[in-house]
């Protein structure tokens, strides 16, 4: 019987990894990515209350349920927030300020509107509570938290007194 010529296995060898069929690797490289949030984890751009709200939850490693204590609500109240549905009463805000570390209600521009809402939380105030302190109508209070100031300039005199604020500041904005 006659030998057939026997054919040379080729093998390669990288890094310690034997190829049976001897081809060389297309390529050598490791890719890194930053980990994606998770879906529950709202993105970085979302700036409403909510958002703040279920991420500093989630940075804690709180449940619904344990927020919703923290705040003496029910955990649908806090879903609610959360979802931002509704908005907390006036005297959760200051829970939620302390919650969050930081002002969500404070816009920083520092306007009459901004001031007034600012004032109301600090001293737990309801609309019509301020209107009776410095005697002007609830809906005169409720247009300028809502940036409508069309107001009389006797009101304004009324918020400058209460708000040590400088009405040329407010003359110029209406």
């Amino acid at each position: 019987m006659g030998s057939s010529p026997t054919r040379e296995k080729s093998e390669l060898q990288v890094n310690g990894y034997t190829n049976p069929l001897g081809l060389s690797p297309t390529c050598n490289i490791t890719l890194t990515v930053k980990k994606p949030f998770p879906k529950s984890y709202p993105l970085p751009k979302d700036k409403s209350l909510g958002a703040y709200l279920k991420r500093k939850r989630l940075n804690l490693k709180w449940t619904r349920l344990a927020c919703a204590r923290f705040f003496e609500v029910s955990i649908d109240t806090y879903r609610n927030w959360e979802w931002n549905w509704f908005t907390p009463s006036l005297n959760q805000k200051e829970k939620v300020n302390k919650f969050l570390g930081f002002n969500y209600w404070d816009d920083k521009n520092n306007s009459l509107s901004n001031r007034c809402l600012m004032y109301r939380i600090e001293y737990g105030l309801t609309q019509t509570q301020l209107a009776e302190l410095i005697e002007v109508n609830s809906k005169t209070v409720i247009r300028m938290e809502n940036n409508k100031l069309k107001i009389s300039h006797e009101s304004i005199k009324k918020f400058e007194k209460l708000l040590n604020f400088n009405t040329e500041q407010i003359i110029e904005n209406n």
